[in-house]
């Protein structure tokens, strides 16, 4: 039974893995009308914006756990900024994704988790014809809750197996069943 408070919409947040297709899970909520929001984007945005000092430490981040570290200290607290902005603004049911939603915490500001299921092999193919390294792949996963911690501490787990089709009608089921039980 979801975790609503009456006072506002319903929140829900969308956790997965690198490339496991949290954006399509999210498009899919966009489209039955709710208020949406990509962490990633907002980080997209910051990097644009010519930030000198997160550009460098982008750089370093490609060969440096300390630099990953670094960037990760300098970027989560603006990306946290504009998700509490976005949450406390908007007055329709929202749907954020948030690649480190366990690892930062936001667990608790969410009705429902929705974790979006990609075998690391999939996703790691993904990630690659994106223009990411093995290498900055593996240690960027390996920072991350494993799957199944993050599957356990989900209220809905969607399956993501390659078959883009299939994962989107998954979400546009959930986000209906979600607005009707709101």
């Amino acid at each position: 039974m979801p975790r609503l408070r009456p006072h506002r919409p319903i929140r829900v947040g969308i956790a997965g893995g690198l490339a496991s297709g949290k954006s399509t899970v999210l498009e899919e909520f966009k489209r039955a009308g709710w208020a949406t929001l990509s962490a990633d984007e907002v980080v997209h945005r910051l990097y644009k914006m010519k930030d000198w000092k997160l550009n460098e430490l982008r750089k370093k981040a490609q060969n440096s756990e300390r630099a990953i570290r670094a960037l990760e200290r300098a970027i989560h607290p603006l990306v946290g900024r504009e998700i509490r902005k976005f949450l406390k603004e908007k007055k329709k049911p929202c749907c954020v994704e948030i690649p480190l939603l366990f690892e930062g915490g936001w667990q608790k500001v969410f009705d429902q988790i929705v974790f979006v299921y990609c075998p690391m092999a999939l996703r790691k193919k993904r990630a690659m014809k994106r223009g990411m390294s093995d290498k900055l792949f593996m240690k960027l996963d390996a920072r991350q809750l494993t799957d199944s911690a993050k599957a356990k501490r989900s209220d809905f787990v969607l399956q993501n197996r390659d078959q883009k089709k299939l994962l989107r009608l998954q979400a546009k089921h959930l986000s209906k069943l979600l607005l009707e039980l709101s």
